[in-house]
């Protein structure tokens, strides 16, 4: 994909009836992003990541699309934000940020993975000793599993 592109075209004054010539140099917008890929969290929590697509010329129009390739939020000046709040497991997935200036784009994509966090389970619970007088010291130990599940196929 070029970093530049000449846009040669002639514009005529309808007052004065006088054509001139222009160039337009198109410029390639560069994509950074907010977070870090894999973005990894818990059912329930929120995910935040800011799309930027700085120099571009004319400025770059900036979209989230989800891991369907549907646009989620509104196209942004230079900049898009993607939240996504109180996260299910059926977020998981690749989302993509695309930067447009006129023809010439730059993309990043980023990875979300929703853990869905199983409660604990209390497997047993015992105290050494059994019997214990008051006054004297007392161990317990208490043995729980836990287990948190990737919920994330990739096509």
């Amino acid at each position: 994909m070029p970093a530049a592109q000449t846009l040669v075209g002639q514009m005529t004054s309808q007052a004065e009836k006088v054509a001139s010539q222009f160039h337009y140099i198109s410029e390639n917008p560069t994509v950074t992003l907010s977070c870090s890929s894999p973005v990894t969290v818990n059912e329930g929590d929120n995910v935040t990541c800011i799309c930027r697509g700085k120099g571009g010329n004319p400025s770059a129009n900036v979209t989230w699309y989800d891991k369907g390739g549907v646009q989620i939020v509104g196209t942004g000046k230079e900049e898009q934000t993607l939240t996504l709040s109180n996260v299910v497991n059926t977020a998981s997935g690749t989302y993509k940020c695309v930067a447009k200036s006129h023809t010439l784009t730059d993309e990043k994509s980023i990875e979300i993975i929703v853990y869905n966090a199983v409660p604990p389970t209390v497997i047993s619970l015992r105290s050494t000793p059994e019997n214990v007088v008051f006054g004297e010291s007392i161990v317990i130990t208490c043995e729980a599993s836990c287990a948190f599940t990737k919920l994330y196929h990739n096509p």
